[in-house]
């Protein structure tokens, strides 16, 4: 812009900078308003918007690293000294291992949570409220009322679900590994993170229906208002 406004300028001696600066930025505007968007640019309404303006729009990491290594941002960067194309395509294949290498740490973080803590402890809590549902009818002599066997059958089906979505995640996180280029990077960035969602939204719905007492992780509510991260928390105690 101050190229621009300085060529105006020596072509028209009369010209004020200011003037020709404003005009200079009404034309930009005109230009490149399509670009302007004040909503929620992470709402998926975003997505058709910019499509009906003819913008690209990346909706995950291996999509904006490639948008970067196309030729006409190949020659941008280039053309002002910042970098030339082998090094804009080292740099790609660097981000994009260190992302596959992210995608990878978290779903193994994820798989090993799943299977050392939440799944026992879901298991054990499943266990125990069946015998106490058991033994609380035999004291009655009557039949366990049905919302309390529902709300046992559901924890069983939850954790079938939070089993099933965590082997899945497990195949699928190995899975990447054995493919390459960019079927690697599509797998990693779409497929595995889709069925992380999917492996997540199984095990919150697990941690609704458990007691805080036999909830393995710190919920919220405890980090957020009582201070204390697990139980028996030292500092907690020390308060």
């Amino acid at each position: 812009m101050a190229d621009e406004i300085d060529k105006r300028v020596a072509a028209n001696k009369d010209a004020k900078r200011g003037d020709v600066a404003r005009e200079l930025v009404k034309e930009i505007l005109k230009k490149h308003q399509r670009i302007i968007f004040n909503g929620n640019g992470y709402d998926t309404a975003w997505h058709a918007e910019a499509a009906k303006r003819g913008l690209p729009t990346a909706r995950n990491t291996p999509e904006a690293l490639a948008l970067m290594v196309q030729p006409k941002n190949k020659k941008l960067f280039a053309s002002f000294g910042v970098m030339d194309e082998a090094t804009l395509d080292s740099r790609y294949n660097v981000w994009m291992e260190e992302y596959i290498t992210k995608v990878d740490i978290e779903a193994f973080s994820f798989i090993n949570i799943g299977n050392t803590m939440i799944l026992p402890a879901v298991t054990n809590w499943i266990s125990e409220l069946g015998s106490s549902l058991a033994t609380a009818a035999s004291v009655v002599k009557a039949d366990t009322p049905g919302p309390l066997k529902q709300r046992l059958a559901t924890l069983l089906e939850l954790s079938s679900k939070a089993v099933a979505e965590t082997t899945k995640l497990e195949e699928m996180a190995h899975a990447v590994h054995k493919k390459e280029g960019l079927e690697k990077q599509a797998f990693a960035g779409v497929e595995v993170r889709q069925q992380q969602v999917v492996a997540r939204a199984a095990v919150d719905a697990l941690e609704v229906l458990c007691p805080a007492s036999k909830w393995p992780l710190p919920s919220y509510h405890r980090m957020l208002f009582t201070g204390q991260v697990y139980e028996g928390d030292v500092h907690n105690e020390a308060r």
